[in-house]
């Protein structure tokens, strides 16, 4: 447990006010990480690198000045910055997989959040001077992997959210102001504190049995009201979808609304803080602490499930050597990053350039130029 996450358990002392925005928005962070995939990941350290194009994307020009996005901490102490990005886990504790991976922004001045799915089974590859490291340490990860496995081949632990952090931001492009880690049993725990959840659930229902993994998913199609078992089993679902992972992923941001929505009711605020901020505490990792709230407080009675937005990072799938991977669609992830992260939309860019010559007229540009 981190030391700003020990910081929590002394919250009590800090009134009532502080413990119930605090514990509403740690929460909120930590439960975007909530579900888990069903799948095994099988060691694969024989296999080469195939000649795929990188899916780490580092020199986007207009990413290069993203610190003037995300001024964390050149606001004052008492202000949040523009925007905020944060990195949300689901983990399998026995496994060690991080099999859910949502990278995030929190904009102050209106309370909107945006997510981006990650696939777990994202095609990844390290630099030779992190695969030197890892080696010198014992750990020999394979030349390539699924993203969901970086944590464990990095050892778990801070190393291997240090690892798995930095690689996100590699793909991505962006820094990470703060991260919250969450596993299968504080999920489970954070909906039956809040009393379950009704969701709606996809037509045909949910069925799936693995005994090796614990895991048994027997749910009917239609409304249901989902225990935190069941709830479970329902953001882990994905063999029965004909897209898999995809389909999984829509499933799990359609659920963290309707989760939103529910948590952030009066009533339920007002009958299950003492239950979250227990959650919080007990089943949470993160580097987001006590003193950092103050930051945030205002901000707070902006987050509403409306304000939310998300979408799954484009990839396209692809068998390697009998595994399948998602390889990132470079120019597609662009512009979702361009607009999730910066507020910048393609149309928008569009527009402008047909303002500066609506006709199109010697506006081409050379090579030198």
């Amino acid at each position: 447990m981190s030391e700003k996450n020990k910081e929590f358990k002394s919250v009590s002392s800090k009134g009532k006010y502080i413990k119930k925005y605090f514990a509403v928005f740690g929460v909120i962070m930590a439960i975007f990480g909530i579900s888990f995939g069903s799948g095994v990941y099988i060691y694969q350290s024989n296999l080469e690198p195939p000649y795929l194009e990188s899916n780490q994307i580092k020199d986007w020009d207009r990413l290069a000045h993203s610190d003037e996005n995300q001024q964390s901490d050149d606001n004052g102490v008492f202000s949040a910055p523009p925007r905020t990005n944060f990195l949300l886990i689901g983990r399998d504790k026995i496994a060690g997989l991080t099999d859910t991976i949502i990278a995030g922004t929190f904009v102050s001045a209106t309370g909107e959040i945006s997510m981006v799915s990650i696939p777990r089974d994202l095609y990844t590859t390290l630099e030779r001077d992190k695969v030197k490291e890892l080696n010198d340490a014992g750990r020999n990860p394979p030349r390539y992997f699924k993203l969901n496995s970086l944590y464990n081949y990095a050892g778990r632990g801070d190393r291997g959210l240090e690892y798995l952090k930095n690689e996100v931001s590699d793909v991505l492009g962006i820094k990470f102001d703060y991260y919250a880690m969450i596993d299968t049993e504080g999920f489970r725990s954070v909906v039956d504190t809040i009393g379950g959840i009704d969701f709606e659930v996809p037509e045909g229902g949910l069925h799936y049995s693995d005994p090796g993994q614990d895991l048994y998913i027997d749910l009917k199609g239609g409304m249901q009201h989902l225990n935190g078992s069941q709830a479970e089993g329902l953001v882990r679902f994905r063999k029965g979808y004909a897209t898999q992972d995809i389909r999984r992923m829509e499933v799990q941001q359609e659920f963290l609304k309707v989760f939103l929505k529910t948590v952030l009711s009066k009533e339920s605020l007002s009958n299950n803080i003492k239950g979250l901020i227990a959650d919080f505490s007990k089943y949470v990792e993160t580097d987001f602490g006590i003193n950092d709230i103050t930051k945030y407080l205002s901000c707070l009675p902006n987050i509403n499930a409306e304000n939310v937005k998300s979408v799954v990072l484009p990839c396209d799938g692809k068998m390697i050597d009998g595994a399948y991977y998602f390889i990132l669609k470079e120019d597609e992830t662009k512009e979702v990053i361009d607009e999730y992260f910066f507020g910048i939309k393609k149309e928008e860019e569009t527009s402008s350039e047909s303002e500066i010559n609506p006709n199109n007229e010697n506006n081409s540009v050379s090579d030198a130029d």
